[in-house]
């Protein structure tokens, strides 16, 4: 994503959407590197899912997980890349 996007952004967009699953996330790793390109960097957000009252399944966190990668995505989509 772009260097300018500050990581806050990102997290603004995760709030805003509603998952039962999704208990906490946090900023893992922030990297930037001349192969990336000057003015690129890389998040890496530790998600952690969770039901109160049953077990997880895989299927369960992977479709949560992408619904909100997705969400996101498209929140912020026109300052990621241009």
């Amino acid at each position: 994503m772009k260097k300018e996007i500050p990581v806050l952004k990102v997290f603004e967009a995760i709030n805003r959407i509603k998952s039962k699953l999704l208990k906490k996330y946090f900023l893992l790793d922030l990297y930037e590197n001349e192969k990336l390109g000057n003015d690129r960097k890389n998040l890496t957000v530790r998600f952690t899912y969770r039901n109160d009252t049953q077990t997880l399944e895989q299927k369960q966190v992977e479709k949560e997980h992408l619904r909100i990668l997705e969400t996101v995505t498209k929140q912020i989509h026109p300052y990621l890349f241009s």
